[in-house]
């Protein structure tokens, strides 16, 4: 009987460790820079060294956002003035792969009335 006691507190012990362990593992395994894409991240397109990559084609403060749900919407122009006329308080205007983006930030029902 004591044989069997022995046994399960040794099983008890084990599996607090492992439990210890696993519950401090993600902690240490997450990599600091998570928000980075491949070996050096997302660089501005300026830095751009090959076609392959993550590059940031705008940056734009976006001020305060609405409470409600927002989604990131993309809409191509055909010139650049066009675009910048649906623009908003929340869209970029964006030069990429020879077209012409409208970046916009905004709830789900909006939509630009050209592009």
């Amino acid at each position: 009987m004591a044989v069997f006691q022995n046994d399960h507190r040794t099983v008890r012990t084990i599996a607090c460790w492992m439990l210890a362990v696993a519950a401090f593992t993600p902690a240490f395994a997450q990599d600091p820079q998570y928000h980075r894409i491949g070996h050096t991240g997302c660089q501005p397109i300026s830095q751009r060294t090959s076609e392959l990559g993550c590059w940031i084609t705008a940056e734009a403060s976006q001020g305060k956002l609405p409470p409600q749900p927002i989604y990131w919407h993309l809409d191509q122009y055909p010139t650049r003035a066009a675009a910048e006329t649906e623009r908003g308080p929340h869209g970029t205007v964006v030069e990429s792969l020879s077209k012409i983006w409208l970046f916009a930030i905004a709830t789900a029902e909006w939509h630009p009335s050209g592009g």
